[in-house]
């Protein structure tokens, strides 16, 4: 358990897509256990579509983080999930009014009714803490058709975290953006939502310059760089173990998820 004076948050993105996602049951379950062996106060799990995936998280966690709620939305639910140590007071989902293509019906977005959920909490110092978790737009190809689609969620977003911060609460926004850190998107949660990016808090910015690119090791790279998407070091990376050139292919994740605070 974290001290009083630390709060430690964890997102993740599960990719738990029934028949679509590669091992989906398997994954789930180690997921799982992994989460229930971390010191969190606050976990934010993306892409939990199964129902029996959520159920056997929270009896993997229950011990260490009893509280729990789970986002119901659109057709087949948000996939959105919060688990605390803390009691959660209440709960809310705000849809975003611009989500998605109804006639792109395999991509899902429109269908899952995208938004961002919130939990809010009592924290034991600090009194009330509002933890949101979102899943913005996915790209779905390089022309990205869309980006309108995610800035207007952004938009949406960071004035809902305006209001929940005028109500003198303070604030976790956690979530996989599909947005990278120079994006508008970014931008439109940082500065007009007024929020800090706890990871440039923590390491920031980061400069390739400073190490050995070539002989930089799988872990040493996760960590300096943050990459949370397309990482040649993850195996479900479509970019796993691709191309000759050592550099080159370490340059290839992203950064698109994020634990904002405020």
């Amino acid at each position: 358990m974290s001290t009083q004076d630390t709060l430690n948050v964890l997102s993740f993105n599960c990719w738990g897509l029934a028949v679509v996602a590669k091992h989906r049951a398997f994954r789930l379950r180690a997921i799982a256990q992994a989460l229930a062996q971390q010191q969190c106060d606050i976990i934010t799990l993306q892409e939990v579509w199964v129902q029996k995936d959520f159920e056997y998280i929270q009896q993997a966690v229950e011990q260490t983080l009893p509280y729990t709620t789970y986002f119901y939305s659109g057709a087949l639910g948000s996939g959105l999930a919060i688990l605390s140590r803390f009691p959660i007071l209440s709960t809310a989902y705000h849809r975003y009014a611009l989500n998605g293509k109804p006639l792109k019906f395999w991509h899902g977005d429109y269908y899952v009714g995208k938004g961002v959920g919130s939990a809010l909490v009592d924290h034991p110092t600090i009194g009330l803490l509002e933890i949101f978790n979102t899943h913005l737009h996915a790209g779905y190809g390089p022309k990205d058709q869309y980006k309108a689609h995610r800035a207007t969620e952004c938009w949406q977003l960071a004035n809902i975290l305006r209001q929940s911060a005028a109500m003198g609460r303070h604030i976790v926004m956690s979530g996989d953006f599909n947005s990278v850190p120079s994006s508008f998107n970014y931008r439109l949660i940082r500065d007009h939502g007024f929020m800090s990016d706890s990871w440039l808090q923590l390491h920031g910015e980061p400069d390739a310059q400073q190490f050995d690119m070539d002989n930089i090791t799988a872990d040493a790279y996760t960590q300096y760089f943050g990459f949370t998407c397309n990482s040649p070091y993850n195996t479900f990376s479509r970019y796993y173990d691709q191309g000759n050139n050592t550099h080159a292919k370490k340059l290839l994740g992203k950064r698109l998820d994020y634990i904002f605070y405020r």
